[in-house]
């Protein structure tokens, strides 16, 4: 929701059977307001503006992504050097 608000996105829409309890929970517990007409569920968020708090967020949140991924490829890495050094 963090990047589609940076980009200007003003409103989250989700669309699904009535029945599909799974991504309804999901859609409430982010905030998205459900409507059920029929069989059909509906579903909106109205995001806020961006501003440089929510740009500096989204920055740090994919640099400690980045830093994630790349220490897991490392030790993946390590363990399988290790694994053809002792084999």
């Amino acid at each position: 929701m963090l990047h589609a608000r940076n980009w200007g996105i003003p409103e989250f829409f989700t669309h699904c059977l009535r029945e599909n309890t799974a991504l309804m929970r999901l859609a409430k517990r982010h905030g998205l307001r459900i409507v059920i007409d029929g069989s059909e569920a509906d579903g909106s968020l109205a995001l806020p503006a961006p501003d440089p708090s929510s740009y500096a967020i989204e920055l740090i949140e994919e640099r400690v992504g980045r830093f994630d991924h790349l220490m897991k490829t490392q030790a993946l890495t390590f363990r399988r050097l290790s694994a053809a050094w002792l084999a």
